[in-house]
């Protein structure tokens, strides 16, 4: 988008590419490396069409593949927002296109009138069969912030098959901060294009009122990629208050207050600055 300069205001424009013939190939993916300088409100998606440009569909959600997607805190639309930082590599299952003979594939951006970016660049696209072995961890479900949570919470994790082969008899694990790595095996078979719940037997302790961040992981051997293996979410326990009137004067703890959300900045204490 513009070489030379930003995008332009209220822009709403597309990188069309070729036509391609999937009739030998069952379950295609797409890995390329973009970069980005957008505002939040700034959307770019990539979309398939399988008419020949008459009609286009969204390829794809936030979570899913690897990188794909980005939905900053307040934003709705689903599709890369804001600022990359760097070159990143995305991968994503072309969803409903194997075994077609001719499928279009484009990335469009819509800006609007508010300050304009550098916008968007792409490069090294490569698209393959899906491989035979290749699992992760899609989404951590249970636990999740909430008030009182316990020293013996249950951990569920979302395991997809993101190959072409079904899997069983593998490993998943999880992590709290900084703590031992608890590693389990997944028994069942999971089908490809399936998720599987699993419920890990050694529950966690989340007790303290603080933030946690939990790391679940797949270990599968021979496993294609390793990059959509891990996923991450930050869970906080926050105290329960039942005797009104609640009064705190901050004066000998942080009275179960904390800091969250992105380079948040509070803190309990003495402030050290001169102002």
């Amino acid at each position: 988008t513009n070489l030379n300069g930003v995008t332009m205001q209220s822009e709403s424009s597309v990188l069309l590419g070729p036509c391609f013939d999937f009739t030998n190939v069952a379950q295609p993916w797409i890995d390329l490396n973009i970069w980005y300088q957008l505002n939040d409100l700034d959307l770019v998606v990539f979309e398939k069409s399988t008419n020949g440009g008459l009609n286009w569909t969204r390829i794809g959600n936030s979570g899913e593949g690897t990188n794909w997607y980005n939905v900053p805190q307040g934003v709705s639309t689903i599709g890369w927002h804001g600022n990359s930082g760097d070159w990143i590599n995305a991968k994503h299952a072309l969803d409903g296109c194997g075994g077609l003979s001719s499928v279009m594939l484009r990335v469009k951006i819509i800006t609007g009138n508010a300050e304009q970016n550098a916008g968007f660049a792409v490069d090294d696209i490569k698209i393959y069969e899906a491989p035979q072995a290749n699992v992760g961890i899609i989404s951590i479900v249970s636990p999740l912030s909430n008030c009182g949570l316990s020293n013996n919470e249950t951990v569920v994790v979302g395991v997809h098959n993101f190959g072409l082969a079904p899997q069983a008899d593998f490993d998943v694990a999880y992590r709290i901060n900084d703590g031992a790595l608890i590693t389990e095996t997944v028994t069942d078979t999971v089908h490809p294009g399936e998720t599987f719940s699993y419920v890990f037997t050694q529950s966690a302790d989340f007790s303290s009122y603080i933030n946690y961040k939990i790391v679940a992981t797949t270990i599968l051997a021979g496993d294609f990629d390793s990059s959509n293996d891990a996923d991450s979410v930050v869970i906080a326990n926050y105290p329960s208050v039942s005797a009104f009137p609640y009064v705190n004067d901050f004066e000998t703890s942080s009275g179960g207050w904390f800091s969250s959300g992105i380079n948040s900045s509070w803190e309990w204490g003495v402030p050290a600055d001169t102002g």
